[in-house]
């Protein structure tokens, strides 16, 4: 910013500015493609899991029963449901 003489008495204000936009570009996620799932080796897995899961949930404390099962649907997802790598820029 300095100032420069103008008109008469007056002087005028200059600034030097960048206008360009910084674009953010948002973290690329994983969108799962249901309709080309393979829903039927999914449900076998799901039914072997769930007489596991059943067979030692008992004896097992709640962190450990939830941890088990989040990691039995993450992998299911990725090994039975197509992703597609998704990444927008605002």
């Amino acid at each position: 910013m300095s100032t420069v003489f103008g008109i008469s008495d007056h002087d005028a204000i200059v600034v030097n500015c960048n206008i360009k936009p910084a674009y953010v570009k948002k973290v690329p996620r994983d969108i799962f493609l249901s309709s080309k799932a393979d829903w039927t080796n999914l449900r076998d897995d799901a039914r072997k899991f769930a007489t596991e899961f059943l067979g030692i949930h008992a004896t097992t404390c709640v962190e450990e029963n939830w941890a088990s099962l989040k990691l039995f649907i993450s992998q299911s997802m990725a090994n039975h449901i197509p992703s597609q790598n998704y990444t927008k820029t605002l």
